[in-house]
């Protein structure tokens, strides 16, 4: 996505701007001469999952006043690894504005991996799960359905195997 649409929304803001600089560094990520490792795979690979975690923690720094540019970069780009490393941060971000941000991408966003991530990345919190039951109430797809009713089941009841079967008939239920 090195062109049109990013250009375009970092010119939106400074904080667009700072955001698209974060997705160049993350994106620098998977430039096989940019790792240190020489060494084996999993070595390159986990110098890349550390340096995605240091820039997810920036990301997540800028705090509150992020949340509109990345709603705005969430829902305008196509690129997919973009738009994942930036649900990771968004939905890292404590505070209401970042839920109701999560709660409207879910809403209008029908990317099975985007949503997973989104909610996977929501702090463990009562309000986290509220809005998870949200989108389940207004989620029409049942795959969809079927991973955020996972999701809000393993928040309220972890380790409890015996709801499986309620994951299957909202799955079948479409």
């Amino acid at each position: 996505e090195k062109g049109s649409a990013l250009e375009e929304l970092a010119k939106k803001s400074a904080t667009h701007a700072a955001l698209a600089r974060l997705l160049g560094e993350y994106a620098g990520l998977f430039d096989p001469k940019a790792l240190h490792s020489p060494g084996p795979l999993l070595q390159s690979f986990r110098e890349r999952q550390q340096r995605e975690q240091e820039l997810l923690e920036r990301l997540r720094a800028m705090g509150p006043a992020a949340v509109d540019a990345l709603k705005d970069m969430l829902l305008g780009l196509s690129n997919r690894q973009y738009r994942i490393f930036l649900g990771k941060g968004l939905a890292g971000i404590e505070g209401p504005d970042a839920l109701a941000a999560v709660s409207a991408i879910l809403g209008e966003v029908k990317d099975v991996a985007l949503q997973t991530t989104l909610v996977r990345f929501l702090p463990a919190n009562p309000n986290s799960a509220r809005t998870i039951g949200e989108a389940i109430s207004h989620e029409e797809n049942g795959n969809l359905r079927c991973m955020l009713l996972r999701e809000y089941h393993r928040r309220l009841a972890p380790g409890d195997e015996a709801g499986r079967d309620i994951f299957r008939e909202a799955a079948l239920n479409d």
